[in-house]
């Protein structure tokens, strides 16, 4: 699951690289540390967390920016940075109380929160070479 959705049980930690008995009792602040740098965040399943960086991309139709569309707009400057900077926007949606980060529509390029009853999506478009943010309102 780690390579195909990004998500990573605790259990892998505790079979591979840490599996030493010396090891064992460090792994909850393993995990905290890797928390705290925003290199993994908690999802809804106990023992499993999402790795931002190691989300696949979403797959589908890419859809233009349209009107009803806020956008930032890069201009292909930050193209490189971009893909960077989205998976730590991924780890404060989750660690932001007002926000609820929906799972299950977690990708490399796109996520979609819930902001009180409203569900956003933030996509970086386009996808393969990213110019900007735009954030969209779902239905």
């Amino acid at each position: 699951r780690l390579l195909e959705r990004g998500e990573l049980h605790v259990d892998l930690l505790k079979q591979y690289p840490w599996k030493s008995p010396r090891f064992a009792e460090y792994i909850p602040t393993l995990v905290n540390l890797l928390l705290r740098f925003d290199l993994l965040v908690s999802s809804s399943e106990k023992d499993v967390y999402v790795v931002p960086f190691l989300l696949p991309l979403r797959s589908g139709a890419y859809e233009p920016p349209g009107e009803g569309l806020l956008s930032f707009d890069f201009h292909g400057m930050l193209s490189r940075l971009l893909p960077t900077v989205f998976p730590r926007l991924i780890a404060s949606a989750a660690k932001t109380p007002s926000l609820r980060l929906t799972h299950s529509q977690v990708y490399k390029d796109s996520c979609t929160i819930f902001l009180g009853r409203r569900r956003i999506c933030f996509e970086l478009v386009p996808p393969v070479r990213p110019e900007m943010i735009a954030v969209r309102r779902l239905l």
